[in-house]
């Protein structure tokens, strides 16, 4: 993942947000994958979103 910072920004808010949108890419994914698997019943990817919102939380 490619993120380009401000000068002005210090290291730490650099890390916070890089963090913050790491946690949003796989709270997106996670919300994602409780649809489809809604839809589709896939026991597997319940098993990848299970994972995911494990790690998260």
């Amino acid at each position: 993942m490619l993120l380009l910072y401000p000068t002005a920004f210090s290291f730490s808010q650099a890390k916070f947000l890089s963090n913050f949108a790491f946690h949003l890419f796989w709270k997106i994914y996670a919300l994602h994958g409780i649809r489809y698997m809604v839809a589709h019943a896939d026991t597997v990817h319940l098993h990848v979103v299970v994972e995911a919102l494990r790690y998260i939380t």
